[in-house]
């Protein structure tokens, strides 16, 4: 039986926080998100906030009850072996009525 969502999509997250020394430290981690599939998107075109043009080619397909992930996260899908298949940066995040779609 074909798994509809067989990969994992992951997010790096950056946090800031402040050391004894009184200096900032940044940390960044990639946390898992959901489970996902990767398509290549055929340089389906995207306007983007500042209103320039962005050609995507992939798309990646999530459940519909996944979590935001906004404009300009860095993302990863990895299969199950944690061998990363796809890389990229989040141009556009769409919550339809059956799935939810991330363009890179």
């Amino acid at each position: 039986m074909v798994k509809q969502y067989p990969y994992r999509l992951f997010a790096l997250e950056s946090t800031s926080s402040k050391n004894p020394s009184g200096s900032f430290q940044s940390t960044a981690t990639w946390v898992s998100i959901s489970n996902c599939r990767d398509e290549k998107a055929n340089g389906r075109q995207i306007r983007l906030e500042d209103s320039s043009i962005y050609i995507s080619n992939l798309v990646v397909f999530l459940p519909k009850n996944c979590p935001l992930v906004k404009f300009g996260t860095k993302i990863q899908v990895r299969d199950l072996d944690g061998i990363v298949r796809a890389e990229g940066t989040v141009k556009e995040f769409d919550s339809g009525q059956l799935n939810t779609r991330i363009w890179v």
